[in-house]
């Protein structure tokens, strides 16, 4: 996992992190991984490190080696929505090949629109 407190050139702030989970890991592990390292940006974390980072506008991208199409991600659909306010960017529908998972993905918190872009 890296992570990046932004300053953009308007001066508002987000953070923007890429994680990258291993393949064939429990759902529950997945969830444990990110709650830990996470924790500060959440509100319960907000208030007991007396921050306003459950606040700031967060990026959370990256290969979680889960397949976001499957009905076995919801766990962690709704650990990241009620924990974090992530929602996801479901761009899953916008890969029409066959061959096409969704274990890379990118969700976020507050006002940030994502684009994809498709490379051959």
């Amino acid at each position: 996992m890296c992570a990046s407190h932004v300053k953009l050139e308007d001066g508002s702030e987000l953070m923007m992190i890429v994680v990258y989970i291993s393949p064939n890991k429990k759902i529950n592990y997945i969830i444990s991984f990110l709650h830990e390292r996470l924790f500060p940006y959440s509100h319960r974390g907000s208030i007991i490190f007396k921050t306003n980072k459950d606040k700031l506008p967060l990026i959370l991208a990256g290969d979680f080696n889960v397949n976001f199409a499957k009905d076995e991600s919801t766990p962690l659909i709704t650990f990241l929505q009620e924990e974090f306010q992530l929602q996801i960017n479901n761009f899953c529908n916008i890969l029409q090949l066959p061959s096409a998972n969704c274990h890379s993905n990118t969700v976020v918190r507050g006002n940030i629109e994502c684009h994809y872009y498709r490379s051959h």
